[in-house]
């Protein structure tokens, strides 16, 4: 028998109802009702570096950047290395004199859908030779004295940009100060930030979720609790989930929705491989997740269906007066193979 995780909930306007774009692009998305997931920023590994704002809509230009960073950065774009960096503020709760932050997550064999994470706090004024160094080499000798152990944290990086997009300032800052609250009561255990621009203005605000990849949207105070604290269910959030920053292909993202609805949140701590989508029908693909629970040994297999229901008129950008037609997805589990996600405890 077939179960159907319900999963997208995307509010098709009618050409009647759809509201005129206006000055916030993600006003108008949450008044449409379209659907984040497929939307995130997908990277083999992003580079989180601590400097300064403020910054401007080129933050490769920002007056605070060291100098000779952008060549380094601009560099490693030239070597089509598939990084995405972004860049953190100094918080007065985190940052240490003299030292520049730069959290480091990167895949590997085994990392499933996480990333393997680092940190280093690095003298601010030998800090480009370092980047450089742990661009080319995740291991590079000459960052290792300046790593710190790890202890688990989780970071949730907040968008608040706003030379890019209003939106990344106008709600994504006064969501960065509740959460920067909320996160103090977890003993260190998780920490928020505020960061550059990584893509979905239109969803804003919009969160990064390190190192487990998860990128989020349309975000509202309780949500930011939700995120925190993980105690409820994954499906609450669904409606704000853009999906994993490790998947590559959106159909890929928007098949991930169901089985992380069903697995919950440990789902980032098993073991999964990801099959590329195949084509099963018209706008229909299917998506194979192969997934080990390492603490148990327990393996399942789960199949998930995703199909194109329609499109909906999208603002890209705040202040565009021309929308975007983009499609919208549904997706439900079709197919399982042993240990079913729903039986773990």
């Amino acid at each position: 028998m077939v179960q159907t995780i319900p999963w997208s909930g995307t509010c098709m306007a009618t050409t009647s109802t759809i509201p005129a774009p206006g000055r916030f692009c993600s006003v108008y998305t949450a008044e449409i009702g379209e659907d984040p997931v497929g939307s995130a920023w997908a990277v083999d590994r992003y580079l989180a570096i601590e400097f300064p704002l403020p910054w401007p809509y080129e933050v490769l230009d920002a007056r605070q950047l060291p100098e000779g960073l952008k060549d380094v950065i601009i560099d490693a774009y030239r070597r089509d290395l598939d990084i995405g960096f972004l860049g953190i503020a100094p918080d007065e709760g985190y940052a240490v004199p003299g030292r520049s932050r730069v959290i480091d997550c990167f895949t590997g064999p085994g990392s499933g859908l996480r990333y393997r994470r680092r940190e280093y706090l690095l003298p601010t004024g030998a800090i480009v030779p370092l980047v450089a160094a742990l661009i080319d080499d995740p291991d590079a000798s000459a960052a290792l004295p300046f790593r710190l152990p790890d202890s688990g944290t989780r970071d949730l990086l907040v968008c608040t940009h706003g030379s890019v997009d209003i939106c990344c300032g106008t709600f994504g800052y006064p969501a960065y100060r509740i959460l920067r609250k909320i996160v103090d009561s977890t003993s260190g255990q998780v920490r928020a930030w505020r960061c550059t621009h990584f893509g979905g203005h239109r969803f804003a605000p919009t969160a990064l979720e390190l190192p487990d990849g998860r990128s989020w949207g349309l975000l509202d105070m309780t949500d930011l609790a939700r995120l925190v604290h993980r105690d409820r269910p994954v499906s609450e959030l669904a409606h704000r989930y853009r999906g994993s920053t490790l998947l590559k292909h959106e159909i890929q993202q928007v098949a991930e929705g169901p089985v992380f609805v069903e697995a919950g949140w440990r789902w980032s701590s098993w073991l999964v491989e990801v099959a590329e989508p195949a084509v099963v029908g018209e706008d229909r693909w299917t998506v194979e997740f192969n997934w080990t629970d390492p603490g148990e040994g327990r393996t399942g297999t789960a199949v998930v269906e995703v199909w194109q229901t329609g499109t909906i008129m999208s603002q890209g950008a705040s202040g565009e007066p021309e929308l975007d037609e983009a499609p919208t997805y549904d997706a439900r589990i079709v197919g399982r193979a042993g240990f079913s996600l729903a039986q773990v405890p």
